[in-house]
């Protein structure tokens, strides 16, 4: 991706340049046409096509997002009561209780464990560590 990044930045000063030589030889009525261009092809062969590729995840990740967050439930004490909540409700103070498979749903404390081993996985492609 760096390489890429370099040769797209290359191809820029390449556009300026031919530009700028462009409209001195020529003047500004016909030197442009050359630079111009490269900078048209540039814009279209390397800049719309990452936009729209952002765009696309952009929303891959909202509706994901939707999607995940009534869907995945969490069991706390909250208020010295028992309830069963959506994932994205837990707030400070929350003590959630986690079993077998379960996702841990924000940074805390951990008050009591027996083997506790947590993957990073889904978020780092890291295994994870044994504590």
């Amino acid at each position: 991706m760096e390489g890429f990044k370099y040769i797209t930045l290359l191809l820029l000063l390449c556009a300026a340049l031919s530009l700028g030589l462009g409209i001195g030889k020529q003047r500004l009525k016909e030197g442009w046409y050359d630079g111009g261009g490269i900078f048209v092809a540039l814009i279209l062969l390397t800049i719309s096509p990452s936009a729209l590729r952002n765009s696309i995840q952009n929303r891959q990740l909202e509706k994901l997002f939707k999607v995940n967050s009534n869907t995945i439930k969490v069991n706390v004490v909250r208020d010295g009561k028992p309830q069963q909540i959506p994932i994205f409700e837990i707030v400070a103070g929350d003590v959630v209780f986690l079993n077998t498979g379960d996702q841990v749903p924000a940074d805390g404390l951990l008050f009591d464990g027996h083997q506790l081993q947590v993957g990073e996985y889904s978020l780092t492609c890291w295994e994870g560590v044994n504590a």
